[in-house]
């Protein structure tokens, strides 16, 4: 085979992995520590995103969102960035949003943290509802038999290695896991056959659950895009919003 030949057949492969992913929309897209961004909630969700991530630390009873508890900053709340952004595109889609979102409040404290947030969010509970918003609290969570103290619009992300009883279970939004306790990859070329196995197991393992799945800590690249894709991966996370909204197009 000439090496234009070769180069050809590696374009389609390429490609053709692609286009199996073509029903992979930007709904399965989580924007992965979302407040980082310029537009924090307005840049994911104008793109189109379905999931979007901020972590939260309670101070002197408000809660802030940032990556870690000493950049906070007393105007970037909770509330501010998120809540309220909701509550106006919801008024001004008449009881909707353009699209289905799930809002992933990732607990950088424990103890009255969710106490906090439920008790920020739970009048809300029907128009969120409505509008089909879902709460995940993930992060510092209450351990599952404390789930049914909670509002039932708390929902949780589950981890692979708790056991959680049936009523526990179906408290759980998602599940989500480090592709790197499974994996060591740098998406720049494609998984090998060993590694690519173990993803693949550990996806329908999930699945089997009856739940979705998402990965922390993956490669922000087109190729690893291509293969959590492939994978049927539920919710493909990334830094790079309009990058992925791009590649998607």
């Amino acid at each position: 085979m000439t090496k234009t030949a070769f180069a050809i057949l590696i374009f389609w492969c390429f490609y053709g992995n692609i286009a199996k992913s073509q029903n992979f929309t930007l709904q399965k897209c989580h924007a992965h520590n979302d407040y980082l961004h310029k537009t924090p909630f307005y840049e994911a969700y104008n793109l189109g995103f379905g999931s979007i991530e901020a972590d939260v630390f309670l101070v002197n009873n408000e809660l802030y969102v940032a990556h870690e508890k000493s950049k906070i900053d007393s105007s970037r709340t909770l509330k501010k960035l998120y809540i309220e952004p909701i509550l106006l595109e919801i008024e001004k889609n008449k009881g909707k949003l353009k699209q289905p979102l799930q809002l992933l409040v990732d607990l950088k404290t424990g103890g009255e943290t969710i106490k906090c947030l439920e008790k920020q969010l739970v009048s809300y509970k029907e128009l969120f509802k409505k509008a089909k918003v879902t709460i995940v609290v993930s992060g510092e969570m209450p351990k599952p038999a404390e789930f049914k103290t909670y509002d039932e619009m708390i929902n949780f992300d589950g981890r692979n290695n708790e056991i959680y009883t049936k009523s526990e279970a179906k408290r759980l939004a998602l599940y989500s896991a480090s592709l790197f306790d499974l994996v060591k990859w740098s998406g720049k070329g494609q998984l090998g056959d060993d590694d690519l196995e173990k993803v693949t197991d550990f996806v329908k393992a999930i699945h089997k659950k009856g739940k979705k799945l998402r990965f922390w800590a993956t490669p922000d690249t087109p190729t690893a895009w291509t293969t959590l894709m492939n994978l049927k991966l539920d919710y493909v996370g990334t830094d790079n919003l309009t990058g992925l909204a791009k590649f998607l197009e």
